[in-house]
């Protein structure tokens, strides 16, 4: 019989085992360890000897990866430089033949690698290097605040060359108050020059500093004290800024998205500077022209989305066509009006975009019946994912040009793509957002007020009607009621109807528009 030891000993030489197989994999589980530890090796000069053997063998593999694809990172780049200088002679004499003066800025960020190949470019000659040791922060890429002293200990030691050194301490950029604040707060820097730097502009407003949670609850902070400077202190929009140091924060993620959905649902005109906002992406704009087909007859929406996803319809050939039947008409209509006459007669149209023009009209009809048949966040998900007649979706559409999919077949998969994962932040924020105004609907608009003694006056008819259809919801006949009725009595409780979907496009239009424009005012 097996002892009760034996099966723990097998697993140990069978993950030993592993070990001797797969090092590296099993060493690295995550990408930014092995990332990390190539940045080390480089960033601070360390030869391969000094670590593991298999960590070693990790950037050997690297280096090999970058010969074999002629492909370098920055790290290397610079590698690269620094070795043509101390190899060829005749590359640094022609170099610094050219290059007589030397300046660099924001020196406190140089690595130790980039020092180094300061030092082999100037050897000694005239160089001028300017920056703030208080404005150090790229310590991951190997930055420290001794920089400035490294370079002056270089020229007077080894060069015997006295260096010239002048603080500049006016500072033009900030008020009194947050220099203050600044300055307390790097007094307990280590490896800092001390200065003390004198103000040129008045105290200004105090400082404040918030504690949250989140990058959620961060949002809600600061976009409730920008609403609440609007209208207590008068300040337009447009003369408000959120200002980011970087756009991503690690597994925190973008930081502007945030900002995005609560400017979004507190109805604030915004301006993203430095990136595409998400009312700017092009699948949003796409949802956003279905959903206006969806309420009504929308030129501009017809024109984007007429061939998306691809229904043998090209805009730029198709769209003409209706046009000019629109004026032979002698009409005064809209494209969609003008695209329903040509499915009658079939004018100026070959038989198959013939037979596609009246299969996406019937596509618009079934989808403006949805409106008032699901949610908001449910009819964008079936604008997303519902395919046309030729089996393409939008989703489709965008995965294709995202060039990101996984194809997992030949030809006869290229026709009708399986891409049901296929989701872009941009879309589920968007759905969110939806959700979110749905939700804030229903609040508003979907309460069956009750007396409450002398607290308030009689009901309305709307509250009225709303409590009798919600005891006799059953045995009515939704078909037959008016349409005010079957919307504002029936549907807008449920967060059902064209006025939810109206309200959020009204709402992402007002994105469109400058944070100057004159209704911030």
């Amino acid at each position: 019989s097996e002892k009760p030891d034996d099966g723990k000993k097998k697993k140990k030489k069978k993950k030993a085992k592993d070990d001797a197989l797969c090092p590296i994999e099993r060493r690295f589980s995550a990408p930014e360890d092995l990332i990390k530890l190539l940045d080390d090796s480089r960033t601070n000069k360390h030869k391969l000897e000094e670590y593991l053997p298999f960590d070693a063998m990790a950037c050997r593999m690297y280096e090999q990866f970058q010969l074999e694809t002629c492909q370098v990172d920055f790290d290397s780049l610079l590698a690269i430089f620094a070795t043509t200088l101390m190899s060829n002679t005749a590359v640094v004499r022609r170099f610094r033949d050219k290059y007589r003066y030397t300046i660099v800025d924001e020196y406190q960020d140089n690595s130790e690698a980039q020092a180094d190949l300061l030092r082999k470019i100037v050897d000694g000659g005239s160089c001028t290097v300017v920056g703030d040791d208080d404005q150090t922060i790229y310590g991951f890429r190997g930055a420290s605040p001794g920089n400035f002293d490294r370079l002056k200990n270089w020229y007077s030691e080894e060069k015997n060359i006295a260096l010239h050194e002048a603080t500049l301490t006016e500072n033009y950029r900030s008020s009194a108050n947050i220099l203050a604040v600044a300055t307390k707060f790097l007094e307990r820097s280590r490896d800092r020059h001390p200065k003390q730097l004198n103000p040129t502009k008045e105290a200004g407003h105090p400082v404040q500093v918030w504690h949250c949670k989140d990058k959620e609850g961060q949002s809600r902070r600061i976009v409730s004290s920008i609403i609440e400077r609007h209208e207590s202190g008068g300040i337009c929009y447009g003369e408000m800024a959120i200002l980011l140091r970087c756009s991503k924060m690690g597994p925190l993620g973008s930081l502007s998205t945030a900002f995005q959905e609560e400017l979004f649902m507190r109805r604030i005109p915004f301006v993203l500077v430095g990136s595409t906002s998400l009312f700017e992406r092009e699948t949003v704009l796409d949802l956003l022209a279905y959903l206006r087909l969806a309420l009504g007859e929308d030129d501009d929406a017809m024109k984007r989305v007429i061939n998306k996803p691809p229904r043998k319809l090209p805009a730029d050939a198709v769209i003409p066509l209706i046009e000019q039947h629109r004026e032979s008409s002698g009409r005064r209509g809209t494209l969609q009006q003008a695209a329903k006459a040509m499915c009658k007669t079939g004018a100026s149209l070959s038989a198959s975009r013939h037979s596609a023009l009246r299969r996406f009209m019937s596509d618009l009809e079934e989808l403006g019946s949805l409106v008032n048949k699901i949610s908001l966040p449910c009819l964008i998900d079936h604008i997303w994912k519902a395919q046309n007649a030729e089996g393409r979706s939008l989703q489709d559409f965008h995965e294709n040009k995202s060039k990101t999919k996984e194809t997992s077949g030949g030809k006869d998969d290229k026709k009708k793509p399986n891409f049901t994962n296929f989701c872009p932040t941009e879309v589920r924020v968007f759905s969110k957002l939806a959700q979110r105004h749905v939700d804030e609907w229903i609040e508003r608009e979907g309460r069956i007020s009750t007396y409450k003694g002398d607290c308030r006056g009689p009901k309305t008819l709307v509250e009225r009607a709303r409590e009798v259809v919600s005891a006799n919801l059953n045995d009515l006949d939704l078909g037959e009621l008016p349409d005010y009725i079957l919307t504002e009595v029936v549907l807008a409780p449920l967060g059902l109807g064209k006025p939810v979907v109206a309200e959020f496009l009204a709402n992402a239009a007002l994105e469109k528009t400058s944070a100057g424009d004159e209704q911030d005012r």
